[in-house]
């Protein structure tokens, strides 16, 4: 999916030698600017460390179906807003893509894969 090669990134970069990085994922219709506000405003500080460069990610804007098919900052689509629903697998196909490939990026910077962390906020 095209919208994914030029993904918009916050990145908090370490102050010495890189050795892990923290991708940092926003819940639905946020953005990576948001995410890092919000993680500053409860640490009143920027989640910042020696070794470790911390990327806040912008998921790109699709259609959402929960929203009636409007577009949104989503990782993956969603059928509904449930627990008993299934996902909708293709777009969570192209999220992994985009992240393995933002992993990759981190690889190719001298990052082991073992000292690469993926969390989201839900």
């Amino acid at each position: 999916m095209a919208a994914f090669s030029n993904l918009h990134k916050c990145v908090v970069s370490q102050t010495g030698k890189h050795t892990a990085t923290v991708i940092f994922l926003h819940g639905s219709g946020d953005s990576g600017q948001g995410i890092r506000t919000w993680v500053r405003d409860v640490l009143k500080q920027d989640l910042a460390f020696q070794h470790i460069r911390v990327i806040y990610p912008t998921a790109p804007l699709r259609p959402y179906t929960p929203m009636k098919g409007a577009q949104s900052n989503v990782w993956f689509d969603r059928y509904k807003i449930s627990n008993d629903c299934p996902e909708h697998l293709e777009s969570i196909d192209s999220m992994c893509k985009v992240l393995g490939d933002l992993v990759d990026v981190e690889v190719k910077a001298g990052v082991s894969k073992n000292r690469i962390l993926v969390g989201k906020v839900f």
